[in-house]
């Protein structure tokens, strides 16, 4: 559903883009480019690769968790200045400094499955075991980057989000899949170790190395309202858990939506008479 719906956004900003795109003077822009303002939002694919058997300080009979996937949202504010202006093989182009600040969601499932027996009709009995952990987790995140104008449009930037972790909680439970409607625990229930709450001995701020592709479609004709599809790829530089390995990456397709304020011309001096 979400990538239907970024899927629209994305038709309906090139259509909007292709109304003003003749009357926006973007060379003047892009020369000689002002400070710019804005929201943005994504939508995250997340990817855990881990090496643990349990939450710390959880019971958990998984022989071991290794990877796990989920979907989460981060939204926030942006700012971005001009650095340098040049010209490279005829074509005009930029360097810039952006920041993001905001709310990032590494929220996800890390899942695992083992089999083991049980005396079932009075004889050993094959089952299938499904651990799964689900998760939620977010954090306060700060993103600088630099971005590189690679030609009218487009651009490509590199930086380092750093993010304070706000919310790190955690449900488990170990489920009992086959044979099917027969067959339990020992609990005499077919699924055990249920616990939630927050997951300890986290890290208390996450690193990721951050790579974006960036495209400014103008929103007026002024060229003052742009929005930026952009893509990103996350890379965990520390570990969430500080005594065992647990990486968060991500994929974050999202949008900003900035504001440039139009250039004032200078007045012309007037000789006094």
């Amino acid at each position: 559903m979400a990538c239907k719906l970024l899927l629209s956004v994305l038709v309906f900003l090139v259509i909007q883009g292709n109304l003003y795109s003749q009357k926006v003077q973007r060379i003047d822009i892009e020369e000689d480019r002002l400070p710019a303002y804005g929201i943005f939002g994504s939508y995250n694919f997340i990817s855990y690769k881990t090496d643990i058997t349990q939450v710390p300080g959880v019971p958990n009979c998984c022989p071991e968790f290794i990877d796990g996937k989920g979907n989460s949202f981060s939204g926030g504010l942006s700012f971005e200045y001009p650095l340098l202006n040049f010209e490279l093989f005829k074509l005009k182009t930029n360097l810039m400094f952006n920041i993001k600040g905001g709310v990032s969601g590494y929220t996800g499932q890390l899942k695992a499955s083992e089999e083991d027996y049980i005396i079932l009709h009075d004889q050993p009995a094959k089952v299938g075991i499904s651990h799964n952990i689900d998760t939620r987790i977010y954090a306060f995140s700060l993103e600088p980057s630099f971005k590189y104008r690679i030609f009218k449009g487009f651009s490509i930037s590199a930086g380092v989000n750093a993010g304070y972790v706000i919310v790190k909680r955690f449900s488990q439970a170990e489920v009992m899949v086959t044979p099917e409607n027969e067959g339990t625990f020992e609990n005499g229930t077919r699924s055990r170790n249920e616990e939630s709450g927050v997951i300890a001995d986290v890290t208390k701020i996450l690193y990721h190395a951050t790579g974006g592709l960036h495209y400014e479609i103008p929103l007026n004709s002024k060229g003052t309202v742009w929005a930026e599809p952009e893509v990103f790829y996350s890379y965990q530089l520390n570990s969430f858990l500080q005594s065992d390995k647990w990486k968060i990456n991500a994929i974050r397709a999202g949008l900003t939506v900035k504001y440039m304020p139009e250039r004032s011309l200078a007045t012309p001096l007037v000789p006094e008479k």
